[in-house]
């Protein structure tokens, strides 16, 4: 799939590429193209050997979620632009050794090297649906997490990709999450497609509002079983 095409494999290799603007609808189905009751007309053995011939050809199956930051310190390097600053805190950690401090207003990228992650309703290899991180606030007003797609951050008058907690004293429209700033760890999982349809995911703003804020474990997940603690 991409962003205006569907392409279909079809037997021998051929291929069919449909137009998004050709299809009226699209749902998908349960059931699968392989036989019915394949595993009882071949025997234990052959079907090990089917298994294992997949497992060679398409190799391992891609991850079902992927951790944008925990304790990397190429994360807080990449963000490089913003008044605010960013830096490893190892006094608090939600996971792992560290966590991610940011100061007033803000430390951003909108072009993280190696960021370039598709968000779809469904999802297939490689892409993702649901966002999961953990914040808090260290005196602070609230916190905020602003998102960018292919490099484009979100119009002022717009709250998609951006989701706060807390008191909002900046200048952009975003969804609350919770009325109250999180004075302790606390877990927010996002469904991004159903919040801001499909998109690529390049770039992010961590935001402290009225003082220090904390983030940790931002990841992103297929399924939102994937994305729960």
């Amino acid at each position: 799939e991409t962003a205006t095409s569907i392409t279909l494999r079809r037997e021998k290799g051929a291929a069919e590429t449909i137009l998004r603007n050709d299809i009226q609808e699209m749902t998908a189905s349960s059931q699968s193209l392989m036989p019915d009751n394949m595993e009882a007309v071949i025997s234990p053995p052959d079907l090990a050997n089917v298994l294992a011939y997949l497992r060679e050809a398409f190799g391992p199956a891609p991850p079902s979620k992927v951790v944008l930051f925990d304790d990397e310190p190429s994360f807080v390097d990449s963000l490089t632009e913003g008044g605010g600053k960013a830096s490893l805190a190892p006094d608090d950690a939600f996971s792992g050794k560290a966590s991610l401090a940011v100061t007033p207003p803000q430390r951003y990228s909108g072009q993280i090297p190696g960021w370039r992650y598709r968000i779809a309703e469904s999802p297939g290899p490689g892409e993702f649906r649901y966002l999961r991180w953990a914040w808090k606030c260290r005196g602070g007003g609230g916190a905020m997490i602003e998102l960018a797609s292919s490099g484009a951050w979100p119009a002022p008058e717009s709250p998609e990709r951006r989701y706060y907690s807390g008191k909002n004293t900046t200048a952009w429209k975003a969804r609350e999450v919770s009325a109250d700033a999180p004075a302790e760890w606390t877990v927010v999982v996002v469904d991004l497609w159903k919040d801001c349809g499909e998109l690529i995911l390049t770039g992010i703003a961590p935001t402290a509002m009225g003082g220090e804020a904390r983030f940790d474990r931002i990841e992103l997940s297929r399924t939102v079983e994937d994305g729960q603690p």
